[in-house]
């Protein structure tokens, strides 16, 4: 990463917000921190490619969760402009040493590399569900920020699962542990036994479903 001056590189065209998946031909993106926030959060690039941030207003700089030193070293009001190429595939999440911090908490975003240069759907992992006495936990880790999309199937008398109701809200990057007392219709769970179909949800698309069982009561 290196420090530019801000008469080298135009940006305001390349912003967007929230999460910006990038068309199969794409290369470098840019990104810009404002306030208190990262626009887009989330970007994707093809191996070799670069990402330049810039500084539009506050106190800031970019500190990687992989050790990569901070840029500005301290952070800083200047029209800053950075950036870093990328050569290894993966997520490579980032923060703002004031506003943010490690593990995409507050500002704070993540630069993906892929093959296709775009922004793969959420991918859940470590997933289990816990019965209780009155509802089950939900614990799993999401590759990126989400929002969860998952189904409740009560099983009958007869040994058959049937649909009971949803179950959504946010998921965070990383770990996740979310205790379940009713349906999003406030069906409350009854004693029984429970699978649950879980699925996370962004606008790059939704996560392949994980299947787990719970006995609540």
């Amino acid at each position: 990463m290196r420090l530019r001056s801000l008469a080298t590189c135009c940006l305001a065209a390349s912003v967007l917000a929230g999460v910006s998946a990038a068309p199969a031909g794409s290369a470098d993106r840019a990104v810009t921190a404002r306030d208190f926030s990262f626009g887009p959060r989330i970007v994707a690039v093809r191996p070799g490619a670069t990402v330049t941030f810039h500084n539009a207003g506050g106190i800031h700089n970019v500190a990687w969760d992989d050790g990569v030193p901070a840029d500005p070293p301290s952070a800083s009001q200047s029209s800053w402009t950075v950036t870093r190429s990328f050569s290894r595939a993966g997520a490579h999440p980032f923060y703002c040493q004031v506003h943010g911090a490690r593990g995409v908490h507050g500002m704070a975003g993540i630069v993906f590399v892929t093959p296709t240069g775009a922004v793969p759907a959420p991918a859940v992992s470590r997933a289990s569900a816990l019965g209780q006495a009155a509802g089950l936990r939900l614990s799993f880790a999401s590759s990126q920020p989400a929002t969860i999309a998952a189904n409740l199937y009560r099983r009958s008398a007869s040994g058959a699962y049937a649909f009971y109701g949803h179950v959504g809200g946010a998921a965070a990057y990383g770990s996740n542990v979310r205790t379940v007392l009713r349906a999003a219709s406030g069906r409350t769970l009854t004693p029984g036994r429970y699978r649950v179909s879980l699925r996370l949800r962004s606008s790059a698309g939704l996560s392949i479903a994980r299947t787990l069982f719970a006995t609540v009561g």
